[in-house]
């Protein structure tokens, strides 16, 4: 996986915080960034943390595992609809 410098809000950055997969900056401040990726490039391990949180995530998020999810999903809703 590769570790995430991210400005984004909101599910993006919700993903990178739930996950550690990357390090938060605030959009349009240069210092911000300047210090994301210092803390990055300055740690071995919290690269290697990052980038394996990042792998873990990816692997939660892949087109198989919610396409199992949505389909359990379905039948969930499928059942309510029927209950109704």
């Amino acid at each position: 996986g590769l570790g995430t410098i991210c400005s984004l809000q909101g599910e993006v950055m919700s993903q990178i915080t739930d996950f550690d997969c990357g390090i938060a900056y605030v959009a349009g401040d240069v210092s911000s960034l300047l210090d994301a990726i210092k803390s990055l490039a300055s740690s071995q391990e919290t690269l290697a943390r990052v980038k394996n949180n990042a792998q873990q995530c990816a692997n939660e998020f892949s087109s198989t595992r919610q396409n199992i999810k949505f389909g359990k999903f379905l039948q969930k809703v499928i059942l309510q609809f029927n209950k109704s």
